[in-house]
């Protein structure tokens, strides 16, 4: 980019506005940050595997039966790449879930 990398003001509007479509495509009906946790929460009729969401970040993602809790102290500064995973595994096949 010819006036060189944004600012983090620009890149954190960014990275919502992203964060904003993916929750929709996941069917998310909330994302809220509660005591160092990004808690995701779904309404009725969204499954989730907990045992799948869980496995690969060892204890740093909790699932529940209505809602996804990510551990930002376990996850540092991986926590959006994290939470940018996990919507796009949520989303229904087929809803073209695309992260950028």
């Amino acid at each position: 980019d010819r006036f060189g990398r944004p600012p983090a003001s620009v890149r954190n509007l960014l990275f919502m506005v992203n964060l904003k479509s993916l929750a929709k495509q996941a069917r998310a009906s909330s994302v809220s940050y509660e005591n160092r946790h990004i808690v995701v929460s779904f309404g009725d009729g969204v499954a989730i595997d907990r045992a799948e969401l869980e496995r690969p970040y060892q204890g740093a993602v909790r699932a529940m039966a209505n809602e996804v809790r990510l551990d930002t102290r376990r996850l540092g500064g991986k926590w959006r790449g994290v939470l940018k995973e996990l919507m796009i595994g949520l989303a229904p096949p087929g809803s073209d879930c695309v992260a950028s």
